[in-house]
């Protein structure tokens, strides 16, 4: 039976023989119908699909032929159907573009028109004769072809929809991606192929691509098991070829590895950064120029800076340092090495010191790497945690060694996995080998003296390496020196995995107690060969409490001998025993265990007490039952009476270490007595007229008797600080004038030497503060006479700042004593702590001492809660300081002077130093200053025309000294006292000449150096400068007499030693030569004396017969009626609170013997103006 389609070819062939020729010529491969009139209405025989690449099936799922029709053909077709009506019989040869399996195929179609009744045009047939499309476009079919072939292999979906959305062209791409093959998606509407879900997510791409737009994008497709997914970047190519959207190309390509890689890359890095910010380390990447391109907070942490601020470079503003403290240089940081070197560098060790004193330590790697931004990666730990753990086990470590040789404790261990062991030092020095000899586990077994001694020790050892059972005997050594040695040996092991993998312990030396043991048994085993058949004091009862068994000890402590007691009840045998026995007995008899270690009682007949050690325990038979009791006595009355008498002894020794504390009291008072007439008297002698020789004579015992008494104060000192019998008086303290205090001390020596002495004192140093004065004054002087001792040229500094402030009542202050002298060596730097040490005996022979002043200040500032530290270098000098945490105490009164008037001041030293110090007070009140070096500065500053409100002028400089400046001043340039007041600084302002020249060269005063806050701003503050040359001195003149004193005064001395009483007489007339002196050799002398004749002062000694000073002053103080006469307390005594003592008693000030002249001018001075 005919198709439709061939039932019209054969009314066609018979309509028309035409036709049939035409289909017989020209239709070899195939025929196609297009039908005019229902136009696009496309069909064709099977031969013609088979020409497009389709098989027999293929052909036949075909529903629309208009599928296999392009745009591009239909266009074509229309083409000729208009020439048809210029040529009736048209018959044209056309290439035509049509769908084939393989993508588009051009063919080459012979064309021919049907006409109907009416004579219109309504079929086109085509007829395909392939061979003569191959020998005539064959190159360009293959072309074709290849191309289809080519579309057909790539792995992207191509494909081309019209304006209608329908599809005119798809590769094989699309089967694996829609499930579709090309032929089922051709003539299809671009919603029925995508499905609705992905129409509406592409819709947007599809209308802007219709209005001539390229689109692109990405996009997540289900493939067709509705399981799997995959990502595709699709283009819409808008088809312009005629001027306006036609259509659309689509190119969809799989991007699902890319998107998957790219995913797992941001995964990646996000992971990495995650690490890198959490990493517990800090991390620093550098850039190819060393500058800082990324850290963690771990860096940021370790080092206190941000990362911005790294990155900005103030990490290069820091100083970082090896564990030796030297700083680094850039070429020696890790950083650096390892871009330099080109490879790793690994566990350096860097600290960063930060404030207060702090240092974070760290172990810092560096590695190049070889990235586009990065150079070099840092990895850096902070050890600080550790470092300082370190120190500390250095220290114990330290610590233990010497503890261990001190009680003669050994340590060691062996490692039985290398069977190597390691001793320390105590351990070596009983074995008597090298500090270099490093043993092994066979080698400590041969130490083991043979017998014995070695095969309990191996026995040990074995228990103890098998089973872990730890190990406590004592033993014998044979050292390496062949000396025998007993000693008592522990040990216990490790093990790991059931394996012993080492053993350690400690060995004692026991070899002294060991001796007396083996002497002790010896004589033990002669007495009891002697003794053989007297057993010890025991007996055995049953249950019922009868005798079985008992030792000839018991019959004889118990009085029994010739008895027969065996089989008897102990109550038998004792009638009398009390009801407390009888309940120990039947306690012990259920299994308790009773004894007393001490008990008393008195035997009858015996005169004093018997002491024993009882014990009381049940014994058992072999089926586990209680058998009875076993009673045991000890004799220990000898122990005890030993005991009562260590008590005895403790309460003696206790009174001595009392009788000692006084015997110190009393040897300060007696030899302090007599140095203080060598001393006094030598100091009114050498105030008189002397020659050369007899000055000098008396000048070396002057200060041969001072530094007797330096000895004897710090031997005193220390042998109470030893003795724990020191005690700091915390009390009110004026900082400032502490400070003056001490520098007023040991300002004459240090001028003596020519010495420069600095004071620099912070301005934000409280001026009251809480602290012992008298033991703080002490220490400063003594680093204070140290650093003048040691040094010959140079200059002296005397600092004090602030460190610290905890609090508003509470801060830290740092006092330094800085000098150029001599310095120590490292090796020595410690010894000079230690008492009687100095740095070697060099030292000691050329500049003397105990050694004791610096253990002294060291133990005084323990007792402070501080310590004395030093730095120092040999040839350049020293500085001593100590940090003290201090109680501010607030000063109400605000009494500085007034210094608003002063507006200029021209500073002229040649110190650095010095001009330094004197700025930093004048810019505490904001006083302006300049400063110059040389006193050709200040001339021509002067001579400019220049002047100040005051010129504070140093006396000794360089080329021209103060006193040529100011004469230049007054005489060549002609500026008067008037118009430039000048205040000349001298480190010798006593100086008769110095005094003499200074008026003749018109200076207002002269100022001692060192220069105080106070002292600069009282010169400042006063009301009116002064208007002529004048000097002002704090001493009272040459005869030491001021006309402020009352010239007739009476003062009376109470002294019982002859001599004290002559020096004391003697330096108050040398003061007040008009004085009435009135003697009285004791207190009760003192009490009448007083009434008398109601002196206006008196001068109390303390340790006098009949009535002391204490007593004395009490009853004076008792009899006064209107006047308070002033008592000063006179004492050779040194012990702590005895000022506290005189005040208490009534006195009111206080003079410690040894006693000078000045001494007693500042006491008159203070009491009788």
């Amino acid at each position: 039976m005919l198709s439709p389609f061939e039932q019209e070819l054969y009314r066609w062939i018979q309509s028309d023989p035409k036709h049939f020729q035409f289909i017989q010529k020209r239709g070899a491969e195939g025929v196609w119908i297009f039908d005019v009139e229902t136009a696009p209405d496309f069909r064709c025989n099977p031969k013609f699909f088979y020409t497009l690449g389709y098989n027999r099936k293929e052909a036949e799922e075909f529903d629309d032929p208009n599928v296999l029709i392009p745009d591009t053909t239909a266009q074509k077709i229309s083409e000729l159907l208009k020439q048809t009506s210029a040529n009736p019989t048209l018959e044209e040869t056309a290439t035509l573009s049509f769908h084939s399996k393989n993508g588009i195929k051009s063919i080459k179609s012979h064309i021919q028109v049907v006409r109907n009744e009416k004579n219109l045009p309504f079929r086109l047939i085509g007829a395909v004769d392939l061979q003569d499309e191959l020998g005539e476009n064959g190159e360009s079919s293959s072309l074709e072809q290849q191309l289809s072939a080519i579309l057909n292999n790539l792995p992207s979906m191509i494909g081309y929809w019209d304006k209608n959305l329908i599809n005119r062209f798809a590769n094989h791409a699309y089967l694996p991606w829609i499930g579709k093959s090309p032929q089922k998606i051709l003539g299809r509407h671009i919603r029925e192929v995508l499905g609705e879900t992905l129409y509406q997510q592409n819709l947007p791409y599809i209308e802007g691509v219709l209005r001539g737009e390229e689109q692109k994008f990405e996009r997540k497709v289900m493939l067709p098991d509705g399981k799997s997914f995959k990502y595709a970047f699709t283009n819409y190519i808008p088809d312009m070829s005629t001027g306006s959207p036609n259509g659309f190309y689509v190119i969809s390509s799989d991007i699902t590895p890319i998107k998957e890689t790219t995913d797992l890359l941001r995964k990646s890095e996000i992971e990495l950064n995650t690490l890198f910010q959490a990493l517990p380390v800090g991390v620093t990447l550098l850039d190819k120029e060393n500058r800082i391109v990324k850290v963690n907070p771990m860096l940021e942490q370790i080092l206190g800076i941000s990362e911005e601020d790294l990155k900005k470079g103030l990490h290069k503003n820091k100083t970082y340092i090896n564990p030796d403290g030297r700083s680094l240089v850039t070429e020696e940081l890790p950083s650096q090495r390892a871009k330099n070197e080109k490879k790793v560098i690994k566990n350096v060790v860097v600290g960063i010191p930060k404030e207060g004193n702090q240092i974070t330590w760290t172990r810092v790697t560096s590695l190049p790497v070889e990235l586009p931004d990065y150079s070099v990666m840092v990895i850096t730990h902070d050890i600080t945690e550790s470092k300082n753990f370190e120190s500390e086990l250095i220290r114990a470590k330290a610590l233990l060694e010497q503890t261990s040789k001190l009680i003669r404790i050994g340590a060691w261990d062996a490692d039985l996995t290398t069977g190597q062991g390691t001793w320390s030092a105590v351990t070596k020095e009983m074995h008597e080998v090298g500090p270099d000899f490093i043993p092994t586990m066979d080698q400590g077994i041969q130490f083991v003296k043979e017998g014995e001694s070695r095969t309990k020790v191996l026995d040990a050892v074995n228990h103890l390496v098998q089973d872990g059972t730890p190990y406590d005997i004592e033993m014998q050594l044979v050292t390496a020196k062949g000396n025998e040695l007993w000693v008592r040996s522990v040990a216990n092991a490790e093990f790991e995995n059931g394996i012993c993998t080492r053993i350690y312990g400690a060995i004692y030396d026991i070899d002294q107690r060991k001796k007396i043991e083996i002497e002790l048994f010896k004589e033990r085993s002669r007495l009891l060969a002697f003794v053989e058949h007297a057993p010890a004091a025991v007996a055995m009862f049953d249950t019922e409490l009868k005798y079985i068994a008992v030792s000839q000890r018991w019959m004889l402590e118990y009085h029994l001998q010739g008895k027969q007691i065996m089989g008897l009840s102990h109550y038998e045998v004792f009638p009398n025993i009390g009801e407390e026995w009888k309940d120990i007995h039947q306690r012990c008899l259920t299994g308790e265990v009773i004894k007393k270690d001490e008990d008393i009682w008195r035997p009858e007949g015996w005169e004093h007490d018997q002491y024993l050690r009882w014990e009381v325990r049940p014994w058992y038979q072999l089926d586990g039952s209680i058998g009875g009791i076993m009673m045991f006595t000890q004799d220990i009355t000898e122990s005890c009476l030993q005991r009562d008498e260590l008590k005895r002894s403790k309460v003696i020794a206790e009174r001595a270490n009392a009788a000692k504390s006084e015997f110190l009291a009393n040897m300060s008072h007696e030899i302090r007595t007599p140095l203080n007439g060598i001393i006094g008297f030598t100091d009114l002698l050498l105030r008189t007229n002397l020659d050369s020789t007899q000055h000098q004579y008396m000048m070396t015992v002057y200060q041969s008797a001072g530094s007797l008494l330096d000895i004897i104060n710090d031997i005193l000192d220390f042998s109470k600080i030893e003795a724990g019998k020191l005690e700091l008086s915390q009390e009110t303290t004026d900082i400032l004038e502490l400070g003056t205090q001490i520098v007023n001390t040991i300002k004459f020596q240090a001028h003596k030497k020519d010495l420069e002495l600095l004071v620099n004192i912070s301005p934000s140093v409280p001026k009251l503060v809480t602290t012992d004065s008298v033991r703080l004054k002490q220490i400063i002087v003594n680093l204070f006479s140290n650093a003048v001792k040691f040094t010959e040229e140079g200059e002296i500094e005397f600092k004090i700042d602030v460190l610290e402030k905890i609090s508003d009542s509470l801060m830290v202050l740092r006092f330094s004593v800085r000098d150029t002298g001599i310095g120590i060596a490292q090796e020595n730097q410690k010894r000079i702590f230690d008492a009687f040490s100095q740095e070697d005996a060099s030292t000691t022979r050329r500049f003397g001492g105990t050694g004791l002043g610096l253990t002294i200040s060291n133990k005084l500032l323990s007792m402070m809660g501080t310590k004395l530290e030093l730095k120092s270098e040999p040839k350049k000098g020293s500085e001593f300081y100590f940090d003290l945490k201090m109680e501010i105490v607030s000063d109400e009164e605000d009494n500085w002077p007034k210094l608003d008037s002063v507006k200029n001041v021209l500073i002229v030293d040649d110190n650095d130093n010095n001009r330094k110090i004197v700025e930093g007070m004048l810019q505490l009140r904001n006083i302006p200053c300049e400063s110059v070096k040389t006193g050709t500065d200040a001339i021509e500053s002067i001579a400019s025309g220049k002047r100040y409100d005051i010129i504070l002028l140093d006396y000794h400089m360089p080329f021209l000294d103060g006193m040529e400046t100011s004469k230049i001043i007054r005489e060549k340039l002609k500026v008067s006292p008037e118009e430039q007041p000048i205040v000349l600084l001298s480190s010798a302002s006593d100086d008769s000449e110095t005094i003499e020249a200074s008026q003749q060269n018109g200076i207002q005063e002269v100022l001692t150096k060192p220069i105080y806050i106070r002292q600069l701003y009282d010169l400042l503050g006063r009301n009116q400068l002064l208007q002529k040359p004048s000097y002002k001195t704090q001493k009272i003149g040459n005869n030491e007499t001021d006309p402020a004193i009352r010239k007739h005064a009476k003062v009376m001395i109470v002294e019982d030693n002859p001599v004290n009483m002559l020096l004391t007489k003697s330096i108050v007339t040398r003061i007040l030569p008009t004085v009435k002196i009135i003697e009285a050799q004791n207190g009760l002398e003192a009490v009448e004396q007083n009434l008398r004749w109601i002196p206006d002062l008196i001068f109390m000694d303390i340790q006098m017969p009949d009535l002391n000073g204490y007593e004395a002053t009490k009853a004076i103080r008792g009899l006064e009626m209107d006047k308070r006469v002033p008592i000063i307390a006179l004492t050779a005594g040194i012990v702590a609170g005895e000022r506290e003592k005189c005040i208490e008693a009534g006195m009111d000030d206080y003079v410690s013997k040894p006693a000078v002249q000045a001494d007693f001018t500042k006491i008159i001075l203070k009491w009788l103006v």
